[in-house]
């Protein structure tokens, strides 16, 4: 196994423990990634304002490659798979038909949080009637009950 010495930590480190670097000789970075964390970290901490702007333009300009990082990341499913769902739903939520996007806040992806299985697309709001109700028919029934005796 090719190794190389961290010129900050002075340890000698396997080479997958350095980044790639191109510009490098060897083809690794001079620092072991754990220096590299460090160092980075440095310079943040140093340069708020530089490192504030730097990540707004990088939000700005890469809205889908993080949303759709996201979802992944978060419910297992892409933006194209949601769109999907969200398609055969006639761009309505599934509970109350309101007319909805893919992407926006108005948006969500209902799931089982028991098996993390996606079940639809809800808007925000029926996203929350589900979750205050803590997924439970019987309180939804009883709130369906209430409205029925209140509202005559």
């Amino acid at each position: 196994m090719e190794t190389k010495i961290c010129a900050r930590c002075k340890q000698e480190k396997p080479l997958d423990q350095f980044c790639k670097n191109s510009q490098q000789r060897d083809g690794h970075n001079v620092y072991c990634k754990s220096c590299q964390k460090i160092i980075n970290k440095k310079w943040r901490d140093n340069n708020p304002e530089y490192f504030k702007a730097y990540s707004k333009n990088y939000n700005d300009n890469n809205k889908l490659y993080i949303a759709n990082k996201s979802m992944i990341n978060i419910h297992g499913i892409s933006i194209e798979q949601k769109s999907a769902i969200l398609k055969n739903q006639n761009n309505k939520c599934a509970i109350c038909g309101k007319n909805i996007g893919v992407l926006g806040r108005d948006s969500h992806i209902d799931h089982n949080h028991e098996t993390g299985k996606v079940t639809a697309v809800v808007c925000q709001r029926c996203n929350h009637l589900i979750g205050d109700s803590l997924e439970s028919v019987d309180i939804l029934n009883n709130a369906i009950n209430y409205l029925k005796l209140h509202n005559k």
